[in-house]
């Protein structure tokens, strides 16, 4: 087929602009977004964020004032659906389908090319039947097994990977794990180094430098007693909103642990420097397959890390506790490394988010024929 020009590019992410405005790009698809956006390969990229329902309105999710990409349009709506958003997370299997239908309505007639990127575990919608449409679906974790959610929400992403599986042209995740039940058409793109340009944000941190410290989001997943054993001789920074009111009751009864709370991704260069050690302390049993961005944090300042789990980083400067102890000689040694530029020079190319996504943008775009003379800057 002849091209016709640069495609365009519909997103429907898992987090969306309001997660963008509260908290940056500090989760897969805003950073992949963020970097296609850097690109050449797409005329349009148009956002679409899960629609607000009348009850958050009302609670005060507006619209006013929202952080944006340059060159990404983000679509904003207003659902007057009164039971829908009753259902939880479940609602997103069907709020995206009227939004998603009329975007796509327009590449019937004009015969231009989109590729559509879908990021979430639960959303269906109509699919256009054209070869000028290219629907791909990204695995930013494996949620068949994700721990916050219930047996039924479980299922719900089950049917979601089975409909992918039958009817998208690419798939992509962060692992060969999470990918483990789709057959074909599927790519490894685990998560690597991003960058990004916005200003570092004034945050005032505690003065003191910890010895151990986490960023992220805090749930059951974090291993409590081993983060606990090491409480006993070091002092720990847990840095990241905790979604679990037990969890946090238990890391408040902890001495020599310190919990900070929710922070702006571009905090993290200030943060990063309030500790000597990063922790990925994950129970294995509660894993999602996953690929973890902090992983990357810690290497692009300089830290060593302590992990639970082996992750696709093999290097001196990580350590699994699970595989043998954790010795103090061994603390000592990390705690000397930490703020090398060794561990950042050790970084390699491929790690890079612009660098994956690109190679992976143009093999799929010639492969389809949709944008074969797209050029990166």
């Amino acid at each position: 087929m002849d091209a016709k020009g640069k495609p365009d590019l519909i997103v429907i992410p898992y987090r969306d602009q309001y997660f963008l405005s509260e908290y940056g790009p500090a989760v897969r698809d805003l950073q992949f977004i963020k970097t296609i956006s850097e690109f050449d390969f797409f005329d349009t990229i148009t956002v679409v964020n899960r629609p607000v329902s009348i009850y958050e309105r009302v609670l005060g999710k507006l619209n006013s004032d929202l952080s944006s990409i340059p060159g990404v349009n983000f679509v904003d709506a207003t659902s007057l659906d009164l039971f829908g958003p009753l259902r939880g997370r479940a609602w997103a299997k069907t709020c995206f389908a009227k939004t998603i239908k009329t975007l796509l309505s327009k590449y019937n007639k004009n015969g231009k090319a989109v590729v559509v990127l879908d990021f979430s575990p639960f959303a269906t919608f109509p699919l256009l039947k054209s070869s000028r449409v290219l629907y791909w679906y990204d695995l930013i974790d494996n949620f068949t097994k994700h721990n916050r959610y219930t047996r039924s929400q479980r299922e719900l992403v089950r049917d979601k990977y089975a409909w992918v599986d039958r009817c998208f042209n690419a798939v992509t995740g962060v692992t060969s794990e999470a990918l483990i039940s789709f057959n074909t058409k599927k790519t490894v793109l685990p998560n690597g180094i991003f960058y990004n340009d916005a200003k570092v944000n004034k945050l005032t941190v505690h003065s003191n430098i910890y010895d151990f410290g986490f960023i992220g989001f805090i749930t059951d997943k974090l291993d409590l007693s081993f983060i606990k054993k090491l409480s006993e001789n070091y002092s720990i920074a847990l840095y990241g909103l905790c979604l679990d009111k037990k969890v946090l009751a238990r890391i408040k009864s902890m001495s020599n642990v310190h919990y900070f709370g929710k922070f702006q991704y571009n905090d993290i260069g200030v943060i990063v420097k309030t500790f000597k050690i990063g922790l990925l302390p994950y129970l294995k049993e509660k894993s999602h397959d996953e690929s973890p961005l902090k992983l990357y944090e810690y290497f692009k300042h300089n830290l060593p890390c302590v992990t639970s789990i082996d992750y696709e980083i093999q290097s001196e400067f990580v350590f699994n506790y699970n595989h043998s102890e954790i010795t103090s000689e061994k603390i000592r040694a990390f705690a000397c490394l930490s703020g090398s530029c060794k561990i950042s020079e050790s970084i390699e190319e491929s790690w890079h988010v612009k660098v994956r996504l690109k190679l992976f943008l143009k093999e799929l775009l010639v492969k389809f024929d949709l944008n074969s003379k797209a050029t990166s800057v």
